[in-house]
């Protein structure tokens, strides 16, 4: 739902409307197919039965716990990544498939942006993605939803600013352009750009898609550059709510109503009563490391979020006010808040934009709405006010960020896991004894400037430990995950020919597509290398001869 700014504030009604959606199944035949290398694969083993929606009541005084998993299977070599231009529904996307962590297939299906698509917008999103809960595959695809003449959100991934002044601008009514910036045999980053206009200035907006092999949740990676401004910046106050967008991240279909909702900041927030209706009581009270946002329904055992891959003091996310009930739960909220009727914050006042505005005062709401949010300045600025107005932040000339696109299982801890997994990454140490570890870079996608990463060898770009290699292609690194294990970490190696012939881990000689999965960008002389492994501890990977 977008919203105007009121005297500084949000304010806006209007009714969220749903379309029919594709069912289990491509609901229409491909009209165009150009795919890479790799073959369709049988799944090693099957998939743990699928135990359904769980009937107990959610706790009231803590958020849900993930539920631990069997490891993936190991041994079995691993098809490649495959990419095709087909066209679901009269849709012209770019579809990627791969195996997740645990060897079964996902799907995301990205429409391009260069003219209108059939729902009314103008692409450049998630159309659909599509993965295996259990048994079965659960398919997402954009609900259609509007906010208002001229804005329909037929995917996830939109471009969102709103001005001080009430204006909103958006990717859904702006055609740009796309490119396939990588497409190796286990890895891929696609591209859409834009000129937005903002505060009369064309900003030159950039997104990237991040895809692997053995890893679950795509990085959605932005960039706006109001270099066009000048030195001094906009003369113009903008936020970003992006990633943006209206997606059945419950399946298609299923139409569940929102059993709760959580962001995590300086704190973390979530509501209590289910299902979520403006009257739930929430808790904001416990301390948080990495940004993210979601939403779940218990009854679909559903969930979908959005994670940052740096931590809230290295890039502060949230917008609006409502910082002031940071260690407050609704029964003791602060009172120089204005709830109104409202239990839950108003909706002009949630840090993240998620389905609050498709919300009555009392009745459940099935919107599937989900955003990111940053203040005010943000986005051309040369100095704003974080969220919290604890630190102060550059827009201008360049606001740049990556997060993970994350759906999974309710009762699996989907998004909290992904949290986890992002904590441990920004915990864990990359050392060099042959080769060095990286520690500059570009500052986010469709840049060309140097700054320091905000963690050595740590590419936050791409969520990926990042290292050079010595002359003639050899390293050997240790990484170190001192914070707790992780799950395929993705390793992204400078200086290369070709992908090394043999590699080590503590010695062992490690088999391609099995223990790893490795591509090659000539055009960049670097290879990007997914370890299959619980890393735990720390080890040595290698070049050998």
């Amino acid at each position: 739902m977008m919203s105007r700014p009121v005297v500084g504030r949000w304010a806006r009604v209007s009714l969220w409307v749903l379309t029919g959606c594709a069912g289990s199944a491509w609901a229409e035949a491909p009209t165009a197919v150009t795919a890479s290398a790799g073959l369709a694969v049988d799944i090693p083993l099957p998939p743990p039965p699928f135990p359904g929606p769980r009937d107990e009541p959610l706790p009231t005084d803590e958020p849900i716990l993930p539920v631990e998993e069997p490891a993936p299977p190991s041994a079995a070599t691993w098809a490649p990544l495959t990419w095709a231009n087909e066209q679901p529904g009269q849709y012209n996307s770019d579809v990627y498939r791969w195996l997740d962590a645990r060897g079964e297939p996902r799907a995301a299906v990205l429409t391009r942006n260069t003219g209108m698509d059939p729902g009314g917008s103008h692409g450049g999103m998630l159309r659909q993605f599509r993965y295996r809960v259990g048994q079965q595959e659960r398919v997402s695809t954009g609900t259609g939803a509007s906010s208002g003449p001229g804005w329909v959100w037929n995917g996830w991934g939109y471009v969102v600013s709103h001005g001080g002044d009430g204006s909103v601008r958006t990717s859904s009514n702006i055609p740009g352009n796309y490119r396939q910036v990588f497409l190796g045999r286990h890895h891929a980053v696609h591209e859409f750009t834009w000129q937005i206009p903002i505060g009369g200035i064309p900003v030159k907006t950039t997104v990237q898609w991040f895809f692997a092999t053995g890893r679950d949740h795509p990085v959605y990676a932005v960039t706006f550059d109001s270099s066009a401004a000048g030195p001094g910046g906009m003369n113009f106050s903008a936020d970003s709510r992006t990633p943006y967008g209206d997606i059945a991240w419950d399946g298609d279909g299923t139409q569940a109503w929102v059993d709760g909702v959580k962001w995590g900041d300086k704190r973390r927030f979530f509501s209590r009563d289910e299902p979520l209706t403006a009257q739930s009581k929430w808790d904001y009270t416990q301390l948080n490391v990495v940004p993210y946002a979601g939403a779940w329904s218990r009854s679909a055992d559903a969930e979908m979020g959005i994670v940052q891959t740096l931590d809230w003091m290295q890039h502060n996310t949230g917008g609006t006010w409502f910082h002031n009930n940071w260690g407050h739960v609704s029964e003791n909220r602060a009172e120089s808040d204005v709830f109104g009727s409202w239990m839950m914050p108003p909706n002009w006042n949630w840090p993240y934009q998620l389905c609050q505005y498709e919300m009555s005062d009392t009745q459940p709401t099935r919107s599937k709405r989900l955003a990111w949010g940053l203040m005010y300045g943000a986005v051309g600025s040369a100095s704003y006010y974080g969220y919290g107005y604890e630190s102060v932040g550059v827009g201008h000339p360049y606001q740049s960020y990556s997060v993970f696109m994350v759906m999974g299982r309710q009762s699996a801890g989907t998004v909290d896991t992904q949290v986890t997994e992002v904590e441990r990454l920004l915990g864990s140490r990359l050392t060099a004894t042959q080769g060095s570890v990286v520690a500059q870079g570009p500052g986010g996608v469709g840049r060309t400037d140097t700054v320091n990463y905000a963690l050595s060898g740590y590419n936050s770009t791409y969520g990926v430990h990042e290292l050079q290699a010595a002359s003639g292609g050899a390293f050997s690194v240790t990484l170190n995950a001192a914070a707790g294990t992780l799950k395929n970490p993705t390793f992204l190696v400078r200086g290369l020919d070709a992908v090394p012939a043999r590699l080590t881990l503590d010695g062992v000689t490690l088999q391609a597509d099995a223990d790893y999965f490795a591509s090659y960008d000539a055009s960049t002389r670097r290879a990007w290398l997914t370890l299959h492994r619980d890393w735990t501890g720390a080890h040595v990977l290698a070049t050998a001869p």
